[in-house]
């Protein structure tokens, strides 16, 4: 019986090197300076043709640290005919549209939507909403203020300042879902460092 127990341990030792193996040393053990999750800011943006725009990317590194990689990732544009993007991140509106930005490092991608219109603002409609009942619902839009007055509805961010008074899809299509007559809250539409907000409250019929 002493003589197996060394056998054994070679065997489960290869067993435990084979799967390594299969796995991936790089990937199973990723470099203390590698970029192990990526994400850009902001989400969305906003630009006028012929004008610049940043936007950043934040790389989480194998030794779960966080640091500013824009310089590091590979950035691109979906559509060159509306807007560029140089290596560190600065964008250029060349015709108004929309475009998808990308920021691509160590097999890893993330996205953001890049708008190119001449807005000075946004303004949200309806300005304000009382809900009569749990369950009800409430379509937002948005658009431009300034020179271009277009419907940016599907391009903002949408947020509810409380979820537990209501709800808000990324089309800005809100639900209530506090209690008439108590419940109040914000929806907020952001793109780049516009934002507008509407008010939201419970009513009793």
């Amino acid at each position: 019986m002493g003589r197996t127990r060394p056998v054994t341990a070679l065997i489960v030792a290869l067993s435990g090197l084979t799967l390594l193996s299969a796995c991936g040393n790089s990937n199973f053990f990723p470099s203390q300076t590698a970029i192990v999750a990526l994400s850009v800011s902001p989400p969305n943006n906003v630009v006028a043709a012929g004008s610049t725009v940043n936007f950043s990317a934040t790389g989480t590194l194998g030794n779960n640290t966080t640091e500013d990689v824009s310089g590091s990732v590979t950035w691109s544009s979906s559509n060159t005919g509306v807007a560029t993007i140089n290596s560190s991140g600065v964008a250029t509106g060349v015709a108004n549209g929309v475009s998808t930005i990308t920021a691509t490092a160590n097999g890893l991608k993330v996205q953001a939507t890049l708008l190119v219109a001449d807005i000075n603002g946004i303004q949200i409609s309806p300005t304000s909403w009382t809900a009569i009942s749990s369950g009800a619902t409430q379509q937002f839009t948005a658009s431009g203020t300034g020179t271009d007055t277009s419907t940016i509805t599907n391009y903002v961010t949408w947020t509810s300042s409380d979820t537990t008074c209501a709800t808000v899809t990324s089309a800005g299509l809100a639900t209530f879902v506090g209690t008439p007559g108590a419940s109040s809250c914000n929806i907020t539409a952001t793109i780049g460092d516009y934002s507008a907000s509407a008010s939201v409250g419970g009513g009793v019929i």
